[in-house]
């Protein structure tokens, strides 16, 4: 058994990641880059074949559900879970994040980044990290297999539920039970993790970026992220 783990930018997934592998004993696994370009958004076919058959691992990373993904990860019967974050409040955490002058995977920020206002900065990544954020729901809402939706604003609403609920999806049983309250109240270094509703903060012009962006989608798919990422 394995947890494979597809998570949007910013949607607090490695302190999940992190939880999951301290109650099971398990070790975590991000995969690399399968491809020039790809980043995090496709696995690694060598590394899968290697870790997959030994089971308990923890595949995480931002995957989108590449036709290549979805084989390999049938391929040793793994589930999805996929971790989603309010898509207004990743633009604020990932600028917040990049201020700080940390890596984002899958963006490749401008060297003048840290001389923009905030405007600008939001600007771009209305522009150029939406896209990808929505595309990798898109691609695992349209994913017709069987599922686990892990939402930010749900999962830190209650740590202890978000856990259990994920180890009852893979019906696994935690080797370390004892750690729940180590594991739900350990220091995270993303600073505003569990803290939802940041977003509002961002300029009405942002957002009508944002939203041009989730139309673009068309109706089915549009109402489906308004209805999971807003």
């Amino acid at each position: 058994m394995n947890i494979f783990s597809a998570d949007m930018l910013r949607s607090g997934s490695w302190h999940i990641q992190a939880g999951l592998s301290a109650l099971l004993g398990w070790r975590e696994e991000i995969l690399l880059p399968l491809g020039s370009g790809h980043q995090e958004q496709n696995v690694d076919a060598i590394k899968t074949n290697l870790l997959a058959p030994k089971g308990e691992y923890i595949f995480g990373g931002h995957h989108v559900a590449y036709p290549e993904t979805v084989g390999m990860m049938q391929a040793f019967g793994m589930k999805p879970m996929i971790t989603v974050r309010n898509i207004y409040d990743t633009v604020v955490s990932i600028r917040e994040k990049l201020d700080k002058g940390d890596v984002m995977p899958g963006l490749w920020v401008p060297q003048t980044w840290q001389s923009w206002d905030e405007e600008q900065k939001y600007e771009w990544l209305a522009n150029n990290a939406v896209p990808f954020q929505l595309k990798l729901f898109c691609s695992w809402w349209q994913y017709p297999g069987e599922k686990l939706w892990n939402r930010y604003h749900e999962f830190y609403a209650n740590q202890k539920e978000g856990f259990h609920r994920i180890l009852r999806y893979y019906q696994i049983e935690p080797r370390h039970p004892e750690l729940m309250q180590e594991v739900t109240t350990r220091q995270n270094i993303n600073f505003n993790v569990g803290i939802a509703g940041r977003g509002e903060k961002l300029p009405r012009d942002i957002r009508d970026i944002i939203d041009s962006q989730i139309y673009s989608w068309g109706k089915e798919l549009g109402r489906a992220i308004r209805d999971n990422l807003s």
